[in-house]
């Protein structure tokens, strides 16, 4: 079933929707709540509410893509459970993650509609020009929330290689949002 088929069973409001749904991004939206969670019972409840957003949230949303629009809901899902489960303490490995990313922008993410929609077109424009090897890694990293180490093993390339393109992809993207005015 196609993408277009799926959001038409969640205006009609049908059973089958969320079935659908769950067979065609199930595996994705669970590797992207595994990489965030490392509790098995945690990403199940992750993906649970993820289903539920999703019904929740189309319609009224019409999404363009939706495997984007679901994967940001996991992704959003994933993380808010890992804020309550480690409320008090650190989690480093997506602290990490989230850091190297402020490092380019003035403040950490701004919370605003007008910064948002900003950073995410000159974001969008930045990875339209990269060659598909950074592009995944830059978005293996900081969307799917992947650890160096996998994403090393998967790119046939040493953890320390993968760190150095990183940060000469931030360092890029940083250059881009001072280009564009985005960062001051």
């Amino acid at each position: 079933m196609d993408d277009r088929e799926i959001i038409d069973l969640f205006f009609s409001r049908s059973d089958n929707a969320i079935s659908a749904l769950s067979e065609r991004y199930g595996p994705i939206c669970r590797s992207v709540s595994s990489n965030i969670l490392n509790d098995p019972r945690d990403v199940e409840e992750c993906l649970n509410d993820t289903w539920l957003g999703v019904w929740n949230s189309i319609p009224p949303h019409c999404p363009g893509k939706l495997s984007a629009y679901v994967v940001k809901i996991v992704k959003n899902v994933a993380i808010n459970r890992l804020r309550y489960l480690t409320a008090g303490r650190r989690n480093i490995f997506l602290e990490t993650s989230l850091e190297e990313l402020e490092e380019c922008l003035s403040a950490p993410f701004s919370e605003t509609e007008n910064d948002s929609s900003e950073i995410k077109r000159v974001v969008d424009l930045f990875l339209d020009g990269l060659d598909p090897e950074n592009r995944v890694l830059f978005v293996k990293r900081y969307w799917f929330s992947e650890s160096l180490k996998t994403i090393a093993k998967e790119a046939g390339l040493s953890e320390g290689n993968v760190k150095v393109k990183l940060v000469r992809l931030r360092k890029q993207l940083k250059a881009l949002l001072q280009s564009e005015g985005v960062y001051l």
